[in-house]
């Protein structure tokens, strides 16, 4: 659904001369939305809707290109969590990994369910306060002619997790600063 100043040519613009996409997920056990950014010279055209919607209406956004990395990580909101503790490793099954962002609402909150489980495993946060952080995740895919590559971050008892790109399931206890890089290497790297 436009709004009213949407600059539709520009929107035709990104559209006819589009070099690539982004699909970022984020989720959290009770939510889901997703974004397309459709890449071009001409900019960065945004398409954000919540996949449950039946009548499937969309925001839509126009960015300049320039803007790429500050629109996903507002996307992302990755907020001063502060250092993990020593220990803030987790493994997970890959496909819970996946789970946590699926369309299907039984499936997302089991995987959570599970995920926040396994979460106790891991050490008290350093500030008490931060345990109340909710849980939440963002899966990025950099959709690429040569392939796709993409990121996993997780949200879980007051720290940052970022899926071990070697390691199918791991995830790693990460700072802010870390989070944001891994968020973003897929965009900065061939290989992501």
């Amino acid at each position: 659904m436009p709004t009213p100043d949407l600059d539709t040519a520009l929107v035709d613009e990104i559209r006819a001369s589009a070099r690539g996409e982004i699909e970022v997920r984020l989720s959290a056990p009770t939510r889901l939305s997703e974004h397309t950014l459709t890449l071009s010279r001409a900019g960065i055209l945004r398409r954000s809707r919540d996949p449950r919607d039946v009548e499937r209406s969309e925001q839509l956004g126009v960015h300049p290109t320039a803007a790429l990395p500050g629109v996903l990580l507002r996307l992302a909101a990755i907020a001063p969590l502060g250092s993990p503790p020593e220990g803030s490793d987790l493994d997970l099954p890959e496909e819970l990994l996946d789970q946590l962002a699926a369309a299907d609402d039984a499936l997302r909150e089991a995987a959570w369910s599970r995920a926040l489980d396994a979460a106790r495993a891991l050490p008290d946060p350093t500030d008490p306060a931060l345990e109340a952080a909710p849980p939440r995740a963002i899966h990025l895919v950099r959709r690429r002619a040569e392939g796709d590559v993409g990121a996993v971050l997780v949200q879980l008892r007051g720290r940052y997790l970022a899926a071990d790109p070697a390691s199918a399931g791991r995830l790693v206890g990460a700072t802010p600063t870390d989070a944001a890089r891994a968020l973003l290497r897929p965009l900065l790297t061939a290989r992501g």
